[in-house]
């Protein structure tokens, strides 16, 4: 195993990566619950993340055509998404 390999499983660093899944898990279940209202830095014009949430809310009906149609950036999102949990799927197939 290289050296870069057995670094990237170290201890601390799979602590760090789990408690940013974490947070970052949680920070979009809340947002779905409790959501916040941007007024776009009070320009009028549509920001990065207008339609986020409502693209998150078809992404849970299992829609992608609508959620790509609401915020574009749902596609980065879900392969980050992805990619995180092929990371936690790692780390729980080398802790058994």
């Amino acid at each position: 195993m290289s050296s870069l390999a057995s670094g990237f499983y170290e201890r601390s660093f799979v602590q760090a990566r789990c408690t940013a899944y974490a947070v970052i898990g949680t920070m979009l279940a809340l947002s779905m619950v409790a959501p916040i209202h941007y007024a776009c830095g009070g320009s009028g014009s549509a920001c990065i993340g207008c339609g986020f949430r409502t693209a998150l809310s078809h992404l849970t009906r299992l829609d992608l055509p609508a959620a790509v149609a609401s915020n574009v950036l749902v596609v980065p999102a879900l392969l980050i998404a992805a990619i995180a949990v092929a990371d936690l799927a790692a780390i729980i197939v080398r802790r058994t």
